[in-house]
Order: structure tokens, then C-alpha cells, then sequence
């Protein structure tokens, strides 16, 4: 085996994490996970986001660029914005029912809510499309992994951003800013739609 077979799958990694990490860097699940990570705990967040960060990258692997034959690009986005509206609502009704409830349903709940609302939002996004469109010229495996790895990366950040600063807003003034970022993200994704 010479030198630039071995280190070829190697560049191919790097530069996968260094492409999905970039292009998710400010995104959407960033920022989702930043509001979320203010109010529930982070490991809840991280483990519903990363669920789906890997369940997704296996399928656009799997799949390719296939999901828009499956689930139309449309019904995609108005479901991620009927999601974030569900957000914003239940952000600014509180969590009083949650109070009730044990940690550990808790827990569950957050990170199932957290799993489902990156499905949605990223299913079909430009790093998903990334992801299958490298998957068809580049070890399927790594690809997936180094996919992965960069959007944990980058949803850690958002956790870590999340608890360090918005999670020091007073609780009003977080739940404002939570419920104005959700319906934000809302409204770009509907904007998307019409222009």
C-alpha cells in the first residue's frame, strides 16, 4: 500500500468534517440547540441532536440525494416552521406542567423533542445534500462519519453558547429571546418558501 492510499481517506475525512462544520456553523440546528441547550439541560439537547445528526447522515448516505423524491421540499420546511411555531408557543407558555414531571421523563422528552425538530429542520438541507453528494464519490463510511462528527461539533458549540450566555438572561427575558429566535427561525424558513 503506497502513501497516497493511505492518506487519501484520510484528506477525504478531514475535508468533509471541514466542509459540513463551516457550512453549519450559524445554521439553523446551531441555533436551535443554542435555544434549546438556555432552557433544558445540555446533555438532554445533545443527545436528541445528535440521534439525529447520525440517523440523518446514514440516510443521506444510504439514500443519496433521493429525500426530495420521497418527501417533497415544501412539505419539509412547513413542517420545520409548524415545529419552531410549536416552540416558540410552548417557550412562551412555560414549563409549568413540566415542573410536575420526573428528570428523567423529562429528559426524554427534550431530547425526543430536540431528535425530531433537527429531523425535520435539517432533512434535505444544504449539509444533508452535501453529505449524499459526497457519500457518491467518497468512502460511504467516512463520509458519515466525518459528517457526524462535524455537526456534533458544531451542535456542542451551540449547547455550550446556549448555556453560557442565554442561559444567564433572567427567565423572562430568556424566554423572550428563545420564543423571538424560534419564531425568527420560523419565518425564514416560510420566507424560503416564497422567494
Amino acid at each position: 500500500m503506497d502513501f497516497a492510499t493511505t492518506v487519501s481517506p484520510l484528506i477525504n475525512g478531514l475535508s468533509t468534517f471541514a466542509l459540513i462544520f463551516i457550512a453549519e456553523l450559524g445554521d439553523k440546528s446551531q441555533l436551535v440547540c443554542m435555544a434549546l441547550a438556555a432552557q433544558y439541560r445540555a446533555r438532554s439537547v445533545l443527545l436528541g441532536a445528535i440521534s439525529a445528526f447520525m440517523l440523518l447522515n446514514a440516510l443521506a448516505v444510504v439514500v443519496g440525494m433521493s429525500f426530495s423524491q420521497f418527501i417533497p421540499e415544501v412539505a419539509l420546511k412547513l413542517c420545520a416552521a409548524g415545529l419552531l411555531l410549536l416552540f416558540a408557543w410552548k417557550t412562551w407558555q412555560g414549563d409549568e406542567q413540566d415542573q410536575d414531571d420526573s428528570p428523567s421523563k423529562l429528559t426524554k422528552g427534550v431530547a425526543l423533542s430536540t431528535f425530531l425538530l433537527i429531523i425535520v429542520a435539517e432533512m434535505g438541507d444544504k449539509t444533508q445534500l452535501a453529505v449524499a453528494t459526497i457519500s457518491m464519490t467518497q468512502t460511504p463510511v467516512l463520509v458519515w462519519l466525518s459528517a457526524t462528527l462535524a455537526l456534533t461539533v458544531s451542535c456542542v458549540l451551540g449547547v455550550y453558547a446556549g448555556k453560557r450566555w442565554l442561559s444567564r438572561l433572567d427567565e423572562d427575558k430568556l424566554k423572550r429571546v428563545t420564543t423571538l429566535l424560534f419564531i425568527a427561525f420560523s419565518l425564514m424558513i416560510l420566507s424560503s418558501l416564497v422567494f
